[in-house]
């Protein structure tokens, strides 16, 4: 793999505004995506075995700086070894695991050895991914050598809110807000051919509407790592040379003007993290990112603190949860809907 395609992670993150997948009407359930390659490659540019990406399913919601760079032509046909797995679920967790290596990457006795894996699992109460990769006897030897491992979690439910405030059928909206912790570590000091770039991202999706990303988190090796939303840095995070560790909670109000919902109307949230490690790096989400609250309000824009939300898998996602201190959101109708949708075109 070329520095300059690993390069392109940051900015293909841009395109997630724009993305959309898990149509709208489809039944709660549950998602993992694991891939883990590794090789010198044949570089036959005929086969399609010099164009990468990652499967539709990470591409439709991350885009292309997420999921492993999958060739064109073929995994085994381009002279690569590993595998990509896509596991589902309706109601229990969903698991996907895979590794490779050690696998050469070039000519004996010139190049060195790759070794990768990837494991996520998906439940309705926490999502979990992992991925890491290192090199040993050596580097990467080939212009086209592959040492890319990453892994996916999803969660799609239908919520549905009431409230003994506001009449049934009558315009509210929502914010979400989620917790996530984990790592990011691509150690060591910086040369040539050693490649070393890992990132993680948390997503999600209300019906068939645009992606919106609520956290991410990137590092490379000789550069400090960051946690972000929208670009603002989250608390709760430590960055350090070639690493970006922490906990810490995301409210889409504070980027993000409230999404319109209809009380005692079902509607679908989908919720995705993925995390690449890219040569040897280590990305470790494997504790959980999850929804953990709603900001609810009347269509005139005040705080509803009595309510009841429940959904299609049974899940609890706001019971212990303390509310915001914030009583009031001053909305006006359409122009809050036309500013969250000018932020979301920018995103």
């Amino acid at each position: 793999m070329k520095a300059s395609n690993t390069l392109a992670i940051r900015g293909s993150l841009a395109l997630l505004a724009l993305l959309a997948a898990f149509q709208a009407g489809a039944a709660p359930g549950l998602r993992a995506i694991a891939g883990s390659l590794g090789g010198a490659g044949s570089g036959d540019i005929g086969a399609g075995c010099t164009t990468y990406g990652p499967t539709k399913a990470i591409l439709d919601y991350f885009g292309s700086g997420l999921g492993v760079a999958v060739p064109g032509g073929g995994i085994s046909a381009c002279g690569y070894v590993g595998q990509v797995l896509d596991n589902s679920s309706p109601t229990t967790p969903a698991t996907a695991s895979t590794g490779v290596g050690p696998v050469i990457l070039g000519n004996p006795g010139y190049a060195g050895y790759y070794t990768g894996s990837a494991s996520a699992t998906a439940s309705f109460t926490g999502l979990h991914a992992e991925a890491k990769g290192s090199f040993s006897l050596g580097l990467p030897g080939s212009p086209v050598a592959l040492f890319d491992s990453a892994s996916a979690a999803f969660f799609t439910d239908t919520l549905t809110l009431s409230s003994p405030l506001v009449v049934p059928a009558s315009t509210g909206y929502v914010g979400y807000r989620f917790e996530i912790d984990g790592s990011l570590t691509a150690s060591g000091t910086p040369a040539s051919y050693y490649f070393g770039e890992t990132l993680a991202s948390l997503v999600y999706q209300q019906g068939s509407g645009p992606v919106y990303e609520a956290a991410h988190f990137y590092t490379r090796r000789g550069e400090p790592g960051s946690a972000t939303a929208v670009g603002v840095p989250i608390s709760g995070w430590t960055s350090a040379t070639g690493s970006i560790s922490g906990a810490g909670s995301v409210n889409t109000l504070d980027v993000l003007s409230p999404f319109p919902i209809t009380f005692g109307t079902p509607w679908e949230l989908t919720v995705g993290l993925a995390v690449r490690a890219i040569g040897e790096a280590a990305a470790d989400f494997g504790s959980t990112a999850k929804l953990v609250g709603l900001d609810v309000f009347d269509a005139q824009g005040h705080r509803i603190t009595e309510f009841t939300l429940t959904s299609a898998s049974g899940t609890d996602y706001i019971s212990g949860v303390p509310e915001p201190a914030s009583g009031l959101l001053l909305l006006a109708g359409a122009a809050a809907l036309a500013a969250r949708r000018s932020r979301s075109a920018s995103h």
